[in-house]
């Protein structure tokens, strides 16, 4: 017997779970029952067989749901961005691509951050002309202007402290905390029936010497001490300056911290070794300081700071390329703001 004429019987056929099998024809062509057995099963609900309860099998049936018409452009605009934040960690940590890419996108803003310096200076000019131009309000109309202006400055002082990180440069580091220091002076000194109203706010409110603590805790050690440096040790004084300010009016007494941050030595038993050097830079001894026509005011009268500045951080006072005292380049990003 020729073992290749032996015929293999066929599969018996397999009940579906999801009904009776078509009918076949056997005089139909092939393709046309293909085609059939196609549309039928197309009208049977998929069927999904889940773990059995109670000993009884239990069905589910779904029907395929199509893809979302909206675009992922216009998905991510809907999304929060404590979820966007939310999804991009999850994918950094499961996806090692998409954790590279995360650290290369930081890295280059460090980086640029680190070459780019901002000037505050504006911040301190601003406080004092809008100081100076509500100080002798009245009424109740005067004394809404009066609680405006409180609440403007304190924005100020939250922007300066909110435009730097660890990673930007010493020069706006240094930027911030030396206009936190003029915005301090001025409220000390401001007078008038604004000054008076500043200086109960400021009495129990905390915000210049939490951030100017906040701008110090994000510079390191030899940031600090270059701090120091610059021009003799200037700063120590002029923080030494506001502690005895912070003494005569009775407002700001943590102020001391920040000298202690800067310079723990020029601190003992809580009182400030020297002096100050009396109501300069404008202040003519009566209730508010003298008008000053060059519209600097406030800290900024004689120009000495402005000065300062061109000496340790800028080779002339000029917003396009400045060099500080290492020799390394910045490049200046200013920008013009509204202090309405």
């Amino acid at each position: 017997m020729d073992i290749n004429r032996i015929v293999q019987p066929s599969p018996a056929p397999v009940a579906s779970s999801s009904g009776p099998a078509p009918s076949h024809n056997p005089s139909e062509p092939p393709a046309k029952r293909s085609r059939l057995e196609f549309e039928q099963s197309a009208q049977q609900p998929d069927v999904l067989e889940s773990q059995p309860q109670d000993g009884v099998p239990q069905t589910q049936s779904y029907q395929n749901t199509a893809p979302p018409t909206h675009d992922l452009p216009l998905i991510v605009d809907a999304l929060e961005l404590k979820e966007l934040r939310e999804i991009v960690l999850g994918a950094a940590l499961g996806i090692p691509s998409v954790a590279n890419t995360v650290r290369s996108k930081y890295n280059e803003k460090v980086f640029a951050e680190s070459q780019r310096y901002v000037d505050f200076d504006r911040y301190s000019k601003a406080v004092w002309h809008k100081i100076n131009n509500y100080r002798e309000t009245s009424g109740s109309r005067g004394l809404d202007d009066m609680y405006n202006v409180i609440h403007w400055i304190e924005r100020q002082i939250t922007q300066i402290r909110d435009s730097v990180r660890s990673f930007s440069s010493f020069a706006t580091k240094r930027s911030a905390l030396e206009t936190l220091r003029k915005i301090c002076k001025t409220i000390f000194l401001s007078g008038g029936s604004l000054g008076h109203e500043i200086h109960q706010s400021f009495q129990c409110n905390s915000i210049l010497q939490d951030s100017m603590l906040a701008i110090l805790e994000m510079m390191t050690d030899d940031e600090k001490d270059r701090m120091v440096d610059v021009n003799g040790g200037e700063i120590l004084d002029k923080l030494e300056e506001l502690v005895n300010l912070a003494e005569d009016y009775c407002m700001m007494e943590n102020i001391s911290d920040v000298l202690d941050v800067l310079d723990p030595s020029t601190v003992e038993d809580g009182t400030p070794e020297g002096s100050y050097d009396g109501y300069d830079d404008g202040y003519d001894g009566g209730d508010h300081w003298g008008d000053d026509d060059n519209g600097d005011g406030g800290d900024d009268g004689d120009g000495v700071d402005a000065e300062d500045y061109s000496k340790a951080n800028l080779g002339h006072r000029d917003y396009h390329v400045l060099e500080n005292t290492d020799g390394e380049g910045f490049k200046i990003h200013s920008r013009e703001e509204s202090f309405d």
